[in-house]
């Protein structure tokens, strides 16, 4: 009986373990998401409203839907640092936007904002696609990884 407890607990530990990768994988896609709007964002307020780069921090801070960039913990723009949500391949490619705010006009940053805007759209398309791949794969064969461990211990 301790065994078939055993087997029955390392099924369940594969299959949560499965849930975990998706779960990873979903929160890295809305992630993305909420970057490349916070990029539109911040590119329509300097370029619209011309908004000093700490009064859009305090706006957009007091914004709902960017609760996995973590902005709070920011104290300037320039010095966002992306979370690690995202790929070394995603925080190298994206994180000049930021350094990059108030080093030219509006129309310079208008420019940048929207170029990062674009790469970032190009990395969400691709999460996109992992994570519809996630969806059919991680929760099953994790279910079956656990399966192979009980069956192997048996």
């Amino acid at each position: 009986m301790m065994k078939l407890t055993g087997c029955l607990l390392l099924a369940l530990a594969g299959y949560g373990a499965g849930c975990w990768r998706l779960g990873q994988a979903r929160r890295r896609f809305t992630a993305l998401q909420q970057l490349e709007l916070l990029l539109g964002r911040i590119r329509d307020e300097i370029s619209f409203r011309a908004l000093p780069l700490e009064d859009i921090l305090l706006l957009l801070c007091a914004e709902p839907g960017f609760e996995l960039l973590d902005l709070n913990s920011c104290t300037q723009l320039r010095l966002f640092c992306l979370p690690k949500l995202f790929t070394p391949e995603e925080r190298t490619a994206l994180q000049p936007a930021f350094a990059a705010l108030g080093q030219g006009t509006s129309t310079e940053a208008g420019r940048i904002l929207t170029y990062y805007q674009k790469r970032c759209a190009a990395f969400t398309a691709r999460a996109e696609k992992e994570l519809d791949k996630a969806k059919q794969l991680y929760r099953s064969f994790g279910l079956c990884a656990g399966l192979l461990a009980a069956f192997l211990l048996l």
